[in-house]
């Protein structure tokens, strides 16, 4: 988290900062019901526990590596 706020801060102009961390801060709480949804959803259809959890990281491993890739990967 410290890592992403200090990148955060050094890359986003003051004159939008606020309006950059409150865009971050909705998208990243709007997924949680609709991650609880879709988990409780594969649930009741039968997938076992151990599904979710590599759908879930396999999630954030590809968010990972597309932000790699994205402008604030890259070194100023």
């Amino acid at each position: 988290m410290i890592t992403y706020f200090t990148l955060r801060q050094r890359t986003v102009p003051k004159r939008i900062f606020g309006r950059v961390i409150s865009v971050t801060r909705m998208v990243s709480y709007a997924s949680i019901p609709l991650g609880s949804w879709f988990g409780g959803l594969l649930l009741a259809n039968g997938q076992p526990m151990v599904v979710i959890i590599l759908l879930a990281g396999t999630i954030r491993t590809l968010a990972g590596i597309v932000a790699k890739f994205s402008p604030l990967g890259k070194e100023q």
